[in-house]
């Protein structure tokens, strides 16, 4: 009879996510914490130059601002009080006639050009035609009985009133 002999096998332990004190490579960490210290001096670096630029290029402006004129000087003025910490100055809007005249001037442009188009018998694509009409439909109700629109982007419900 051959005779069975007993293997016990060593105790390994197997490095898993959950076992913390695994690392697999000293060297690895070592040159990735060197990299991360040239990267950080590099960005140092970086900044510290851009700040010195920067100053450079700020003496230089000053010393330009005595040459400023009218809304030039103004608005190296405001610049400099926004770099101070104050609140932007708004841009100033257009006045309202002058809106209007240009909405006019671009009326009387499509107007034209649908003239010449009918003259010269061309005919024109659909978007043209409805741009110069201008149509808004508010009314968006499905049901016969309820008058349903929207005015300023709030939605407005009232029951239509049928005469008798």
């Amino acid at each position: 009879m051959a005779a069975v002999k007993k293997f016990v096998c060593p105790e390994v332990s197997v490095p898993t996510k959950i076992n913390k004190t695994f690392k697999p490579n000293n060297r690895n960490e070592a040159s990735v914490q060197r990299n991360d210290n040239k990267f950080k001096n590099r960005l140092q670096e970086k900044t510290a130059e851009r700040k010195e630029f920067s100053n450079i290029f700020n003496s230089i402006k000053e010393l330009a601002s005595t040459q400023y004129v009218g809304m030039n000087k103004k608005k190296f003025k405001e610049d400099k009080l926004t770099k101070l910490g104050a609140a932007p100055v708004k841009q100033q809007k257009m006045p309202f006639k002058m809106k209007m005249g240009i909405i006019k001037g671009r009326e009387k442009k499509i107007k034209k050009m649908q003239e010449q188009a009918k003259e010269s018998g061309v005919v024109l694509s659909k978007d043209l035609l409805e741009q110069s009409k201008k149509i808004k439909k508010n009314n968006v109700s499905k049901q016969p009985n309820l008058d349903v629109r929207t005015k300023s982007g709030v939605l407005h419900i009232n029951k239509k009133r049928i005469k008798s």
